[in-house]
């Protein structure tokens, strides 16, 4: 209900935004389509949600899935798309698609005990905006993490042995918005915040995979770059 309730609000928000600069364009033939690519540093939340730290699977041999507790973290992420910009009389319309990959490190603890992990996210974003001075571009969007997995080093546990544990799977959401600053003619520095919905549901350990009952978390987001850009109807 949340993610459908997310998706119909930026919906609604950004098809107003559409029809009211359209009433501002010149002429159809003056759309600029650009293509990019860019290199990001993300920050992940993680301490909310049913990573308590406390929390765990169990498996039929008596094996244990922990769910750790873990601290915001940060990485590295590259990402490309297209996007259109329909120049007004004041104001510019400005559409973007864009795939990503991102990877964040996360130190962490499950029962008084260190537990790190790391976050791999590939995510496909679709926003709309506005572009004021010809320099600064403000968006809102929403995207699809189509997959996602947390790799946690040695999150299973059976007995006084320890091995890597990995919960993945396909079905998270964010919306957010975000700021893009024109440096150069090709360069600008983009920052965006996103409110991401993640649940897990499989749990994979020592070569088998167990499905488990979905957790997550509900969370901020955000990432900081800079994108090259390069115009291809000049």
């Amino acid at each position: 209900m949340k993610k459908t309730a997310l998706i119909l609000i930026l919906l609604i928000i950004g098809s107003q935004l559409f029809s009211q600069v359209l009433n501002e364009r010149k002429k159809p033939s003056e759309e600029v389509f650009k293509v990019f690519a860019g290199l990001f540093f993300p920050i992940n939340q993680w301490n909310n949600g049913d990573f308590d730290g406390e929390s765990y699977f169990m498996t039929e041999d008596g094996g244990i899935l922990a769910i750790p507790k873990l601290d915001t973290g940060t990485g590295w992420g590259v990402t490309s798309g297209w996007s259109s910009i329909y120049p007004g009389q004041k104001l510019s319309w400005v559409m973007k698609s864009s795939f990503s990959i991102s990877q964040s490190f996360h130190s962490g603890e499950f029962e008084g005990e260190t537990m790190d992990a790391s976050f791999l996210l590939f995510s496909m974003y679709i926003s709309g905006g506005i572009q004021l001075f010809d320099r600064v571009t403000l968006l809102a969007g929403c995207g699809w993490d189509i997959p996602y997995f947390l790799f946690i080093k040695d999150g299973y546990i059976e007995g006084t042995e320890r091995s890597d544990l990995t919960y993945w799977d396909f079905q998270g959401i964010n919306g957010g918005i975000g700021l893009d600053i024109k440096v150069t003619e090709n360069f600008s520095i983009t920052a965006q915040g996103d409110y991401r919905l993640i649940d897990f549901g499989t749990g994979n350990y020592n070569g088998d995979s167990l499905p488990v009952e979905y957790f997550g978390t509900e969370t901020w987001h955000g990432k900081i770059g800079i994108i090259y850009y390069d115009t291809l109807n000049e």
